[in-house]
């Protein structure tokens, strides 16, 4: 069963649940994303060679479950646990909290994986308002950060993988997620962003650009797939010198948006460790 759809349907039911609901639910199996280049092919082998040796079999809960579902998912042979963080940031009771459930969890030979919605509300409310994803015919989602709003991707995800390292320095594992929630497109995949900055980025200044119908500019989106993967690769630089070997997963990268498109080439460039959650592709 595909992550998404049992993350939508059986976790709203999670209250009690019977131990054979979960595991039935919880039969997930994720294939790592081969992200190399000619240059590491030789390490990604070696790579690949390790991971026929150890399975990773990993499950998605929530944050709030209690520890009783880690000892369970253990016993039924998983190692790899993915925590949806509900809050856009981690205060001290929520890092103590998770700190005692990766305690929990290693304890029971199982990785714990912080996982967390790259759209963020509180933070999203320090950045313009004139930057928001705007789409198709001027439709604006006020709840979406621009794409090529590069302050917001520092702080939705560099400063937020921060935050787990300093409740858990032990972590070597994150994902995270692109989809977006109440929004009226469920990812970045309405086409390029027309908000007036932008706009005015890819016009550099040309006033017959600038007079145009957005809609009509066929060099947008490859413009913007292009400085997204440039944000990236900066952000994603800084996290690899920062953290050398961390890995960063994402849910569903390999989905038709240029924003999942640009993360891709970037966490490949930086020669980043990363898994495709995946819901599209097997």
């Amino acid at each position: 069963m595909a992550m998404k759809a049992i993350r939508t349907h059986w976790l709203a039911a999670l209250r009690p649940i019977s131990t054979s609901l979960i595991f039935g639910a919880l039969a997930l199996a994720f294939g790592t994303l081969a992200l190399c280049t000619p240059a590491n092919a030789a390490t990604a082998a070696k790579q690949a060679k390790s991971a026929k040796a150890v399975m990773t079999r990993a499950a998605y809960i929530y944050d709030y479950m209690p520890a009783a579902h880690v000892d369970e998912l253990a016993q039924a042979g998983f190692n790899r646990l993915l925590v949806h963080w509900i809050a856009d940031s981690l205060d001290s009771a929520g890092a103590a909290s998770f700190k005692d459930m990766s305690d929990h969890a290693q304890a029971r030979g199982i990785d714990i994986v912080p996982e967390w919605l790259l759209q963020q509300k509180t933070r999203l409310a320090t950045r313009p308002v004139s930057r928001r994803y705007t789409w198709g015919h001027g439709v604006v989602e006020p709840t979406v950060a621009c794409p090529l709003d590069s302050a917001y991707w520092r702080d939705a995800l560099l400063d937020r993988a921060e935050e787990w390292l300093a409740a858990d320095p032990r972590i070597r594992h994150f994902a995270v997620d692109l989809e977006l929630l109440g929004a009226g497109r469920h990812h970045y995949d309405g086409g390029p962003c027309s908000c007036s900055a932008c706009i005015a980025e890819y016009a550099h200044g040309r006033a017959d650009i600038l007079a145009r119908d957005p809609a009509q500019l066929t060099g947008l989106l490859p413009f913007e797939e292009a400085r997204v993967a440039a944000i990236f690769r900066g952000l994603l630089a800084e996290f690899a010198t920062r953290h050398p070997g961390v890995e960063l997963g994402v849910l569903d990268l390999d989905l038709a948006s240029f924003v999942n498109r640009a993360l891709g080439r970037a966490l490949a460039r930086r020669n980043v460790p990363s898994m495709d959650y995946t819901e599209s592709s097997y």
